[in-house]
């Protein structure tokens, strides 16, 4: 046996569980609106970070093309650093036979003179 608050309340609750047919009022029409209204902003907000999203796989596509022109200006370098120590070696073995034959010449030439000087 339930007590009449216990009666009461179960009524209610009945009662806002299963809603008579009505016409929405002010408030369920306003709740509709705030939905619309929030969706919208939503779908407004989805849009701009699909733009973002956009601009950030251009700036990644952008970095890409970087890094690859890095590498070929590395490769690039690299070579010309090694192109660039073969002609500076080639041309030091070179400056070192013109000296030493210099140095050869000029010992001669001391020694004839030594010799002419009769020094020796």
């Amino acid at each position: 046996m339930q007590t009449k608050g216990c009666a009461t309340i179960t009524t209610m609750m009945t009662a806002l569980e299963n809603p008579p047919d009505q016409p929405p009022d002010a408030e369920d029409q306003k709740v509709d609106t705030g939905s619309a209204l929030i969706n919208q902003k939503f779908a407004e907000v989805d849009t701009r970070f699909d733009r973002v999203d956009a601009r950030f796989n251009e700036v990644d596509a952008r970095l890409d093309r970087v890094d690859k022109d890095i590498g070929e200006l590395k490769s690039d370098m690299r070579t010309g650093f090694q192109e660039l120590r073969a002609e500076m070696n080639t041309r030091f073995i070179a400056l070192e036979a013109a000296i030493g034959s210099f140095q050869r010449t000029m010992i001669a030439v001391i020694v004839v003179a030594l010799i002419m000087n009769k020094i020796l």
